[in-house]
Order: structure tokens, then C-alpha cells, then sequence
């Protein structure tokens, strides 16, 4: 779940299993978990290449074309909506809050300072649970209290 400029830039520090710590805004490292088919491919890429970058052109430099590549690959399985590298980021935080992965564990492999922007990022996905404690929720309706006595009013 890296950012646009994360992936075109980003060098990765470590992967341990499916735990990527990589490098990102303002220079700070954060860790993301990856599916075991992604972690496979980075780990094939290293035995082949000594580029530190995650996502290296054929040259082991940053790769400048990822949202091309992307695009092409979208219109080849004929995909139509607009594609762009952040509905990749927010489809990965949306799938793991869904599989139950909690807020917090979202915001710090986001990379968010506050649980109120992973909140909001993540505003429009509603776990079944979170949909039927609302509906239980909102068919509450609390019983009248009879109050007997007088206090003076």
C-alpha cells in the first residue's frame, strides 16, 4: 500500500515473510504486509538484480512508468473506469479492513498521522459486522419512563 511516489521511488529497506519496511514520505519507514505472491516476486527480483529500488526499470533505476503500465494493463483486461496507482492503495487498505485487519494497523501501514484520516480513507467501506451493529443500532428505541412525583416544576 505504497503511495504514488513511494512506488517510484521508494527503496526497500527489508522484507521478512510477507513484511515490507519500506521508506516513505517525509523519510520516514513504515511496514506494510504484502501477499505471499508479491513477497515471492520481490524476492525473484533480488536474486536477479541489485537494485535497491521496489519497483526498478530494466536498468535497476527507479522506474518512471508505472502508471502507464498499469493503464496498459487495464485496457488489455478491458477494464471501464479511470485507473490511476491510488485506487491500488486504497483497494489494498479497503481489502484488509474487510478480511478484519483493524484501524490502527491500517493507519501505521498507511502511513497516516491520525486514526480520523484512515478513518475518513477508509469512510465509504463497511464491514458486514460494522453494517448490522447499525442497523441493531438504529432499531433501538429506548422505553418511555414513567416519572412519578413532583420536584417543583
Amino acid at each position: 500500500m505504497v503511495r504514488d511516489h513511494e512506488g517510484y521511488g521508494s527503496r526497500y529497506s527489508d522484507l521478512t515473510g510477507v513484511t515490507l519496511t519500506i521508506r516513505g514520505k517525509q523519510h520516514k519507514t513504515r511496514t506494510v504486509e504484502i501477499s505471499p505472491r508479491v513477497a515471492a516476486e520481490i524476492n525473484g527480483r533480488r536474486k536477479r538484480s541489485d537494485s535497491e529500488y521496489l519497483f526498478p526499470n530494466r536498468k535497476g533505476k527507479t522506474s518512471q512508468h508505472l502508471l502507464q503500465v498499469l493503464q496498459r494493463l487495464a485496457k488489455r483486461a478491458g477494464a471501464k473506469f479511470h485507473t490511476e496507482l491510488h485506487k491500488l492503495r486504497k483497494t489494498g487498505a479497503s481489502r484488509r479492513y474487510l478480511k478484519g485487519v483493524g484501524l490502527p494497523t491500517l493507519m501505521q501501514e498507511l502511513g497516516h498521522e491520525s486514526l480520523a484520516t484512515t478513518q475518513d480513507y477508509l469512510a465509504d467501506v463497511r464491514r458486514e459486522d460494522e453494517a448490522k451493529k447499525a442497523v441493531a443500532d438504529a432499531d433501538f428505541v429506548p422505553k418511555h419512563r414513567l416519572v412519578s412525583g413532583t420536584d417543583g416544576d
